[in-house]
């Protein structure tokens, strides 16, 4: 009898041992959800940062190109009106 009393608190300890290493796995395992999606929210955070330098770089360079391309049909502009006042020049000359 005593042996089968000793046996029922061995498996009592080892039943509420058994839970306790349940919970603790629960736990754990919540944890780990938790950190995965924090990880995750930071990762598109980043990515988010990213897309956005990206837009501003990109928008720069078509403005830096506007520009550019702004002032080269200037200039193309002055050479043409200087070259056409030369030839009125020339043409008054030969009169």
């Amino acid at each position: 009898m005593a042996n089968n009393s000793q046996n029922s608190i061995v498996n009592a300890g080892l039943q509420e041992q058994h839970l306790q290493f349940q919970q603790q796995l629960i736990q754990l395992k919540q944890q780990q959800q938790l950190q995965q999606q924090l990880l995750l929210q930071h990762f598109q955070q980043q990515q988010q940062q990213l897309a956005e330098q990206h837009e501003k770089q990109l928008q720069e360079r078509i403005r830096e190109y506007l520009e550019q391309q702004k002032q080269y049909e200037e200039e193309q502009r002055v050479e043409k009106e200087r070259v056409e006042k030369e030839k009125l020049e020339a043409l008054k000359k030969k009169e």
